[in-house]
């Protein structure tokens, strides 16, 4: 009998029959889902409100860059007093930011000795922050979230501060902007959530209260140790000093605080079973009836369909090879297995062949690009050889001759991982070391941060782009007297920079050439491009800010890969 018989039989026995008196046992096998469902609505809400606070976040940040789009931050960068007309812009400009329904209480700039400000009177607040403005000055920009009340004893209510360096075209941290914001950026989405069951919170990263919908809760603290900081949303059972509550929390992460909605489980298992009191006894009358049921069921369609979806579960998040399953007892689900197991059998076959091809086209790529990097720079190297011979330099050739051993013993290693940087450094500083005795009119300048030297860059990453600074950012020798600087540093990236005091170019000019693949400066470029995308992926690069007489910035953005875990 397949799967429609066996269900029309259960439920002709065991459902139809009992109907009425069975419905309140289905309310009563609902009560266990009754506070996950509550918990799963509740992170709903939460989310709800905590994407309004992410957004009057967010708008306030918006509106602090109003000091760039008007031209005030040019005011600020200058070392004079600013005129009277120079204030009153920028005083203007503060009490821009204080327009209705924002919340803004006070703008406050403080550069140097001086400070600017718009609305009340907060000096107290802004001179309590003192201490963060190292902080705020590191952050180099990026928007920094206070509240007075971590730093300030103040009211009863928190000010919520945001600050920022500001930054001038020429000059940094030219000042600070403090914007003070009432704690409608909170209430307004948390104000009103508030049941007899729950309480609604916003904390810092360690746990202290910044806002509560119940008075008497700011300045307390929170126990959020229990959060996973990595996780944007999330729902748990803990247990407190009240005994079991449901904690449900959305890391606001741009900022570090936490939105979090506490309920009392034991107000509402009570709530729960005042509804359920009238179905007990019925359920208890026809029980019989649903073990039963339960029994069919759990037999012919719960096994069969749970072991099925527990199969095709495993397999979407990614393990691959669980092993085969058979079903047993109904005809469908039996072939239903039988079906799914070739059908993985054959996608793993599929992404085998598929994972070698794409391996073997990168490599090949990647070698193919790599390869058409060296042969010109081997040439102008040998040239220079020849004619300093000639003019019979012998320790100098003596150098150039170390040098380019040195270079030919680079260009023979294996790019398999193990390429560091000081590979390349060492590459680097020979090859100028050849070119500086064909020009003679440059020194090569290395500032390098202690502690990148192992770290994984691919092969050929710099050479070309110091040639190009060379021959054609110092336009073959006509520049003299000048330095080819490279900077080097670490921090959650690698980073590099080439600067060259040259001629410049016009980079889009440059790109939109329909020839530009057509000599070996453009083919180096693009291939240094296409090496770092294959092998980092879309999100690191090497980027070109150039002006003509103005000279030539490189700019590389490489992941921190230690040479150790390259593999």
């Amino acid at each position: 009998m397949g799967i429609r018989g066996k269900v029309l039989v259960s439920f002709t026995l065991f459902i139809f029959t009992p109907y009425i008196v069975l419905a309140g046992m289905v309310i009563g096998l609902f009560q266990h889902y009754i506070m996950q469902t509550l918990g799963q609505d509740t992170i709903g809400t939460l989310t709800a409100a905590a994407s309004v606070i992410h957004r009057n976040i967010v708008e306030r940040e918006n509106d602090s860059m109003a000091i760039y789009y008007t031209g005030c931050i040019d005011y600020l960068e200058k070392n004079e007093k600013l005129t009277d007309q120079e204030r009153q812009t920028l005083t203007g400009q503060l009490e821009a930011m204080k327009y209705a329904n924002t919340g803004v209480l006070a703008a406050y700039i403080v550069t140097g000795t001086n400070t600017y400000h718009s609305g009340g009177d907060h000096s107290a607040v802004i001179a309590s922050m003192k201490g963060k403005q190292d902080e705020i000055l590191k952050a180099g920009g990026r928007c920094m979230w206070y509240t007075s009340n971590q730093y300030y004893r103040g009211p009863d209510k928190n000010l919520f501060i945001m600050a920022r360096a500001l930054n001038g075209k020429n000059r940094k941290n030219v000042g600070i902007l403090y914007m003070l914001l009432s704690d409608r950026i909170v209430s307004d989405a948390l104000g009103d959530l508030s049941e007899d069951y729950s309480t609604w919170y916003l904390t810092d990263s360690h746990g202290k209260i910044l806002y509560a919908s119940e008075p008497g809760h700011l300045g307390d603290s929170l126990n959020v140790d229990v959060i996973d900081p990595g996780k944007k949303q999330e729902y748990q059972t803990i247990q407190t000093e009240k005994g079991k509550e449901i904690l449900a929390s959305y890391n606001l992460m741009d900022v570090g605080w936490y939105s979090v909605c506490l309920i009392d489980s034991a107000i509402m298992d009570k709530k729960i079973l005042l509804v359920l009191l009238p179905f007990f006894l019925v359920s208890l009358t026809y029980f019989g009836f649903m073990i039963l049921m339960y029994h069919s069921m759990q037999r012919y369609i719960f096994n069969p369909l749970e072991l099925l979806k527990k199969n095709m579960d495993d397999y979407a998040q990614g393990q691959l090879q669980n092993s085969e399953f058979q079903v047993e007892g109904i005809q469908e689900f039996e072939s239903l297995s039988i079906h799914y197991n070739n059908m993985k059998l054959r996608i793993a076959d599929l992404m085998a062949a598929y994972r070698e091809e794409q391996e073997e086209k990168t490599k090949q790529q990647i070698k193919t690009l790599t390869s058409q990097l060296t042969p010109h720079f081997i040439y102008n190297a040998l040239n220079t050889i020849k004619w300093l011979a000639v003019l019979n330099q012998q320790d100098q050739i003596q150098n150039l001759t170390e040098s380019l051993i040195s270079i030919f013993m680079n260009a023979a290693k294996v790019d398999d991982g193990k390429y560091k940087l000081q590979d390349e450094l060492d590459l680097v500083k020979n090859y100028a070391v050849i070119q500086s005795a064909r020009f003679m009119n440059f020194n090569l300048k290395l500032d390098v941060q202690e502690g990148v030297e192992n770290l994984r860059v691919p092969k050929l990453l710099l050479q070309p782009m110091v040639e190009n600074a060379i021959v054609h950012g110092l336009n073959r020798g006509k520049i003299r007297n000048t330095n080819i600087e490279l900077h080097v540093w670490k921090d959650n990236h690698l980073h590099i920079t080439l600067v060259d005091h040259g001629v410049g170019f016009d980079v889009e000019a440059w790109r939109r050439k329909p020839e530009k693949k057509s000599n070996h400066t453009n083919i180096g470029i693009h291939n240094i491009e296409e090496i770092i995308r294959l092998e980092f992926g879309d999100e690191y690069y090497m980027k070109i800010d150039s002006t003509p007489g103005k000279g030539t910035t490189v700019i590389y953005l490489l992941p921190a890969i230690p040479v150790d875990d390259a593999d």
